[in-house]
């Protein structure tokens, strides 16, 4: 069994192999990524993950051996740290890496959620958006603890379309090794992984999927991965039902569903999300110089951005 949050697991980190090179050594894991000029950085999970121990970011420090050759030292670790990390120890893991590393940190955007204890946001719905739910449960039923097998190359395909129709980033994107990678995970240890289904009544024919991961050990936690669905589902307010599955199954312990995603149609499906969400929090970039002589000859030589790490051009990072 897996334990804690599964985007931190050297499990998962093996399924990134399109933002990078994953390693993991001593149950600590990150992406290497090489730059033009040679160098390499280290990069954390996808969509975000724990703070990672003061100790695992020190090793890094020590040099990682890249290809074979000579141990490089990563220029810096960056990385999206959860919407539900607290405040307080953020705040303090950040002052004491201070101490030994120069460190940036800023919010990068708010993420929306479900909290139990407080009334959910959708009991509160409009009565045009209960018809809107009558009328697509005449169309589609929903399927709840579904297995990945049946459905991982679908869900591959469709999010390279989703990717290629809403143009966005390949670094915002998993690609179908990605999905293939999870299905491997969910075979040996299903309990951190659920798929529910969308499927049209008429025929059983899945028409979307919401894919969240479980946190689990001391508290458990759900965290959306992808929700992904075919047009007519949307157009006949399939996803509404997905939303509300998920709150009445899974209500009893915190829910995060993202934030806003990249691409032209990021800001509608924030506001989609926010009829489900009675929460929200800030996930925070962020990046740590592990190599400061390297950096200062980088930074020198090569433009700089408005962003972490500040050497990385954000339009080659945010490539379609």
């Amino acid at each position: 069994m897996l334990r804690g949050l599964l985007y931190d697991t050297p499990e998962y980190f093996h399924a990134l192999n399109w933002l990078g090179k994953p390693q993991a050594s001593d149950h600590f894991a990150y992406v290497l990524r090489e730059l033009p000029w040679g160098d390499i950085d280290a990069r954390g999970s996808w969509p975000y993950q724990t703070f990672p121990d003061d100790a695992h970011i020190d090793k890094l420090t020590s040099g990682i051996l890249f290809d074979g050759v000579k141990p490089l030292i990563p220029l810096t670790w960056t990385g999206v740290i959860r919407p539900d990390f607290p405040v307080d120890e953020l705040n303090q893991r950040l002052l004491n890496l201070k101490n030994r590393h120069r460190v940036h940190c800023t919010p990068l955007k708010s993420h929306l959620g479900h909290l139990p204890g407080v009334s959910p946001a959708h009991k509160s719905f409009s009565a045009r958006t209960r018809r809107r739910l009558s009328l697509a449960e005449k169309t589609f039923f929903v399927d709840v603890g579904s297995s990945l097998t049946e459905i991982y190359e679908a869900l591959g395909a469709w999010q390279d379309e989703l990717r290629v129709e809403r143009g966005i980033p390949r670094c915002s994107s998993p690609d179908q090794d990605h999905f293939a990678g999870l299905h491997r995970i969910a075979i040996k240890t299903p309990e951190c992984l659920l798929a529910i289904e969308l499927r049209r009544r008429s025929d059983r024919a899945l028409r979307a999927a919401f894919l969240l991961t479980k946190e689990s050990g001391r508290n458990t936690s759900w965290h959306a991965h992808s929700l992904l669905s075919r047009e007519d589902a949307r157009r006949c307010f399939g996803t509404y039902l997905l939303f509300v599955a998920v709150i009445d199954h899974l209500g009893c312990d915190p829910i995060w569903w993202g934030g806003q995603p990249a691409g032209l149609n990021g800001p509608g499906v924030f506001r989609f999300k926010q009829r489900f969400s009675n929460a929200s929090a800030y996930a925070h970039l962020v990046s740590i110089d592990l190599h400061p002589e390297r950096l200062r000859a980088v930074r020198a030589s090569y433009p700089l951005h408005a962003w972490l790490p500040d050497y990385r051009d954000p339009q080659e990072e945010m490539k379609r």
